[in-house]
């Protein structure tokens, strides 16, 4: 800010060169301000890579874990079919022992005879049934935990990304306030610069008029000769 300004002589604004230039490089980010005060936020190629890296990371976990998920599925369904299979192979030789048993007591025909074949049917159908509910809940159970995982893996894949536009968006805030702050500090101080010299050359020349005043160079009283 020139004298000349000070005394209306010129432009007294304050351009963009009076502020300390604000920029910020770490951390593979580097910051800066355009001349339209826009805070402009850029990644080095490397830390793109590594956030690429850490998101295609999580994906491929969330597909290994679906993939898991998908056989553990198959060999639940593989399992319940081998324990009915059992059951019933096991059902078939307890109730024809059971049939040759009676049928040596010369009691198969009887109402006796029955009553027992169909008690160790009904038996046989209530373990099984429970065995495979047992089987049917432990998949599920599993095939649950497995799917959160897969859902977190796949979140934390977007969330990568998500932090990353974040970080830059509180960097910009960041940047653009440090801006402002150096902004009001240049202005505060410029004007503190202006008003000392206004001061200072009010002082000099009330001292000047002072002095021609007590020397008659204005003539009697002070005053110009008329």
């Amino acid at each position: 800010m020139s004298i000349s300004g000070l005394l209306g002589g010129g432009d007294t604004s304050l351009d963009f060169g009076d502020v300390p230039t604000i920029n910020f490089k770490g951390g593979g980010l580097r910051g800066r301000l355009d001349d339209d005060d826009t805070a402009r936020i850029t990644s080095s190629p490397r830390r793109r890579r590594q956030v690429r890296r850490l998101s295609r990371g999580f994906l491929t976990e969330a597909r290994r874990l679906g993939n898991i998920r998908q056989k553990f599925k198959s060999a639940g369904g593989e399992l319940r079919r081998t324990i009915s299979k059992e059951s019933f192979d096991q059902q078939r030789k307890s109730v024809g022992n059971l049939r040759e048993n009676l049928a040596r007591r010369r009691v198969l025909g009887s109402s006796f005879a029955s009553d027992a074949v169909s008690r160790t049917e009904a038996q046989f159908a209530k373990d099984r049934g429970e065995s495979l509910a047992v089987a049917k809940l432990k998949e599920l159970d599993v095939s649950t935990k497995l799917l959160q995982l897969q859902m977190s893996a796949r979140r934390n894949a977007t969330n990568v990304k998500l932090n990353e536009m974040n970080l830059k968006a509180q960097f910009a805030a960041n940047l653009q306030s440090s801006f402002q702050a150096a902004f009001s500090q240049a202005q505060a101080t410029q004007q503190q610069l202006a008003f000392g010299i206004l001061e200072g050359l009010g002082q000099g020349l009330g001292g000047l008029v002072g002095q021609f005043g007590a020397g008659g160079a204005f003539g009697e009283g002070g005053a110009f000769p008329i």
